[in-house]
């Protein structure tokens, strides 16, 4: 709810305060436990500078895969250890940038730093298998129900 709804700390301990006068279920967790979790959320490896964010590659695609295996952990059940050990991530990527844009009032240390121009390279993943793509007798672990949307995990 705090990402969807863009929520401000505040604003969620407002709304966790008023729903807890109404109800005296804890419909929601301390603020810190989101914190944890959203920082769970996040791969190792991230640096991120003024005018930039950079992945490992390999980091990216281990943390996705640890992710979707979180997600799915009952069809875990059904796969052998030996199987797991074929997952295979299938996933596409792109790149897409623009220059001319309006300045945003951001200020930078650098005063040559623009970011009227921007180049950005996402990553989405399709499907978790085990098995060959091509392969009749793959099993299918997990599937992106949203595959042309960049933020599902």
């Amino acid at each position: 709810m705090i990402v969807e709804a863009k929520l401000s700390k505040h604003q969620y301990n407002v709304i966790k305060s008023v729903t807890q006068e109404c109800t005296p279920t804890k419909l929601f967790p301390h603020y810190e436990k989101i914190l944890k979790a959203k920082k769970r959320c996040y791969p190792e490896g991230i640096t991120i500078t003024e005018t930039s964010a950079e992945i490992n590659l390999q980091c990216l695609l281990d943390h996705t895969v640890q992710r979707i295996l979180l997600l799915q952990h009952e069809v875990l059940d059904i796969v052998t250890p030996v199987q797991l050990s074929e997952l295979q991530l299938i996933s596409k990527w792109g790149c897409d940038g623009s220059s001319g844009q309006s300045e945003y009032k951001q200020k930078f240390s650098d005063e040559t730093i623009s970011d009227a121009s921007i180049f950005i390279t996402s990553f989405v993943p399709l499907q978790l298998i085990v098995g060959k793509p091509d392969d009749k007798n793959k099993i299918v672990l997990w599937k992106n129900p949203r595959p042309f949307v960049t933020t599902i995990l």
